[in-house]
């Protein structure tokens, strides 16, 4: 999803002994370039030779070039132009030996700039020089300013001349809208953007780094990409900047794990370059989980987001989205702050056609207060809001629900509403409850998104007799008749024959078990088959009395396929299959003796998935958190088990009767936690 930074191999040179240039500017940070006078375009001009500058200089000799886009991010906007004192704060901020740092003049139809490389510490002078060249003409200025400083500050025989053509372009046209499309990205603009490049690529249509870029500005906003643009790029990653290049390798993974360590390699290689950071922590947020990571992972990367780029929309989201799940109003509040200072109501209407902001406030609103009604329910209410999940507020949801029944919204809107209610409720242990609503899903006409819940009812049912909150007989009686099964497309009917056998494995049936598998195979998907028949095998080798194969056998199945291409949308056909793997394969594996990898699979929960599968995880984070309390309180770590037992307690407020003991137990552990002293 992410850009690639603007700081770039300028050109292919042999490899060079060490030290070709003076030590002071070995990573330079170029600032803004000031100018006295109220010319607007200067103003584009000084911020526009961050971008081409650091172009042009990165990877010639032993130079290494700040991120553009991160010094852009930090640099004032508008007529407050940076000081050379505040240009050597940023430079050490950014991990810089040394600030490039001038002011432009401009004479006709020329401007002059006059530069120098100044060390971020003391403000020693390294070089000072200064160059003319046309208003218009951005590449012979960038090319002469660089060839000015690399005479002033290499150590060889003869400077090189490098050019930024040679990793840009030869069309001023399309650099003009490149460097427009650098800024709207900085400032989280989404179409201006992708505009700006799209402009670029028609100008010159080898310019492949801004392929990259309309790609990622669309992307951002969940636009479509022609498979040609992304196409264009990745053919060519070869011959762009490693950074660039990395980014595009992680995007084409073969697995998660593997894009994953792809994404952490480019933010230790380049811990200045927030969109590389931002590629990451974007995966931790919605993959990471499933293969052990933890919210704490994505949060710690999303504030290395924040603080290289302060400005930066979409992380200030994702830290709420985070503060929120995690129900740590404290944290959300100051993220909310500032993504309605930055202006996210009007950018989020803009690039997702409604406005996310007041989920967010409404879910701050119960969080602190328990009041899920007022200005703030009334302005959230309408939209189809994917933040305020159970997991965040259940009461919050069914409240909302309830008021948007007697509302005149659009029936989308009302499914919506309804099926995060029918989830609140089996979130909150009221699993009867919660399949009564997704029967009233039946009653509303049909909304497309929503077509593989017509059976959320019997999975309700059979999910509540696997965790033993209800009888199983329960759950046989509300199995789809066979008029609708026979309306059902291959993938749901899949998810069906899923269903069975989890409650084939529940009445410990194995011929009924058989049944299942094989109506799972005559379904029709060959997709849906490989995704969900090996956990149906694991049941039926525990079933056959072989329970070390079926651990090992579901525990590898989890793992292996957390980290498949087809992850995403089999979650979505499929949303309860990973979470009742998960908690079985974490039952299984610790009765084994390995805690580790039983705390590993406890985390799927935390990932907040592209797909209806945060509605599954929703209803059983719960007793991830109970299971996970459990582990780190005989491990002996207080803390941990603590703030996992209180966290189940926050959830799991409205059982069974048949699982008050799991609440009397949490209540238990944590009234004996809170007397033992801390260590």
């Amino acid at each position: 999803l992410i850009l690639a930074g603007a700081a770039v191999v300028a050109v292919q040179w042999p490899r060079a002994p060490k030290m070709l240039v003076d030590p002071s500017a070995s990573v330079i940070a170029v600032a803004p370039f000031g100018h006295a006078s109220a010319d607007t375009t200067l103003d584009r001009l000084g911020r526009d030779l961050v971008v081409t500058l650091s172009t042009n200089l990165d990877g010639v000799g032993n130079i290494r070039t700040v991120d553009a886009l991160t010094v852009l991010a930090q640099a004032p906007r508008g007529d407050d132009a940076l000081s050379l004192d505040q240009g050597r704060a940023l430079a050490r901020k950014l991990g810089a030996a040394s600030v490039l740092y001038g002011t432009l003049v401009r004479s006709g139809a020329n401007v002059q700039v006059d530069f120098g490389l100044y060390t971020a510490d003391s403000g020693r002078v390294v070089a000072r020089t200064a160059v003319t060249a046309s208003l218009e003409n951005t590449q012979a200025l960038t090319d002469s300013a660089t060839w000015a400083l690399l005479r002033e500050v290499w150590r060889g025989d003869r400077a090189p001349t490098p050019s930024l053509s040679a990793v840009t372009t030869r069309s001023v046209p399309a650099l003009r809208a490149f460097l427009e499309g650098e800024q709207a990205i900085v400032e989280s603009r989404w179409q201006p953007a992708w505009e700006a490049f799209a402009r670029a690529i028609e100008a010159d249509p080898s310019f492949w780094l801004a392929y990259r870029r309309y790609a990622y500005a669309r992307d951002w906003v969940g636009r479509p990409v022609d498979p040609a643009i992304r196409g264009a790029y990745q053919d060519h990653r070869a011959e762009l900047p490693e950074r660039e290049r990395l980014l595009i390798e992680a995007s084409i993974g073969d697995t998660d794990a593997v894009k994953l360590n792809l994404l952490r390699t480019v933010t230790q290689r380049f811990p200045d370059f927030w969109p590389g950071w931002m590629e990451y922590a974007d995966r931790l947020v919605h993959y990471g989980p499933e293969i052990g990571t933890t919210r704490t992972d994505a949060i710690t990367a999303l504030r290395r987001v924040v603080a290289l780029n302060p400005r930066f929309l979409p992380a200030w989201e994702h830290l709420a989205w985070e503060f929120a799940v995690d129900q740590d109003s404290a944290s959300l509040r100051p993220a909310v702050e500032e993504l309605r200072r930055l202006g996210y109501g009007p950018a989020s209407r803009e690039g997702f056609g409604f406005d996310i902001l007041p989920q967010f406030e409404l879910a701050l609103q119960w969080l602190q207060s328990g009041n899920a009604g007022g200005p703030v329910a009334d302005s959230a209410m309408p939209d189809p809001g994917f933040l305020l999940w159970p997991n965040v507020a259940a009461p919050a949801v069914i409240a909302i629900a309830q008021r948007a029944s007697g509302a005149n919204l659009p029936d989308s809107v009302l499914a919506f509403r309804q099926l995060g209610a029918t989830e609140a409720w089996a979130s909150r242990g009221r699993w009867d409850s919660a399949s009564v609503g997704a029967d009233r899903l039946l009653q509303r006409p049909v909304v497309a998104s929503l077509e593989n819940e017509r059976i959320e009812g019997y999975r309700l049912a059979v999910i509540a007799a696997w965790i033993g909150a209800t009888d199983p007989g329960m759950a046989q009686r509300r199995r789809p008749t066979t008029a609708l099964i026979e309306t059902l497309p291959p993938g749901e009917r899949a998810d069906l024959a899923w269903t069975d056998g989890l409650l084939a494995f529940v009445r410990r049936d194995r011929a009924a078990l058989a049944t299942a598998r094989n109506d799972l195979r005559n379904a029709g998907d060959t997709l849906s088959l490989a995704w969900l028949d090996p956990s149906l095998a694991a049941f039926d080798l525990d079933l056959a009395g072989n329970h070390p194969d079926a651990t090992r056998h579901l525990a590898d199945h989890v793992e292996r396929f957390a980290t498949w291409g087809q992850y995403s949308a089999q979650q979505n056909f499929h949303p309860w299959m990973t979470a009742v793997s998960h908690l079985t394969a974490a039952r299984w594996v610790l009765a084994a003796g390995d805690t580790a990898r039983a705390l590993r699979l406890l985390t799927w929960h935390e990932g907040i998935p592209i797909s209806f599968a945060f509605l599954a995880s929703s209803a059983l984070e719960p007793l991830a958190y109970l299971g996970r309390a459990r582990i780190e309180d005989a491990r002996g770590d207080i803390e941990a088990a603590r703030a996992h037992y209180q966290q189940f307690l926050r959830r799991y407020d409205r059982p069974m009767p048949a699982h008050q003991h799991l609440v009397d137990e949490a209540r238990s552990a944590l009234e004996r936690l809170s007397a033992e002293p801390r260590r």
